[in-house]
């Protein structure tokens, strides 16, 4: 729920500053936009039931960009200096340690 309000909020500030302040171009944006969330997300939430593992692809997508990110800030690289090998299998390692808690958890859950 509160992902949804974050969203939502995030897509009428994106389309307010793309409007520039005219009216009709807000009251356009926001009627296309919102219909193309709507259905954006119902047809990911439909693959993400179908394919299980597009959330683990998911999950490394988000590792990936966010190891990407740190390496990027030149003040955490030269506290944190990694080869691009290094990030990959820090990226790796993390997804691995998701799979074995989510393991766990479902194993405990089955008993």
């Amino acid at each position: 729920m509160i992902a949804d309000f974050t969203l939502s909020i995030d897509n009428i500030l994106a389309v307010a500053g793309a409007a520039g302040g005219h009216l009709l171009l807000l009251v356009f944006g926001l009627s296309l936009s919102i219909p193309i969330l709507m259905l954006g997300s119902a047809l990911l939430a439909e693959l993400l039931n179908r394919w299980p593992w597009l959330n683990w692809l998911g999950a490394l997508v988000i590792v990936w960009a966010g190891a990407k990110l740190i390496d990027n800030d030149p003040r955490v690289r030269d506290w944190l200096s990694l080869s691009f090998s290094a990030w990959l299998a820090l990226g790796l390692a993390a997804t691995a340690a998701i799979w074995l808690a989510y393991s766990v958890t479902r194993r405990g859950e089955a008993a």
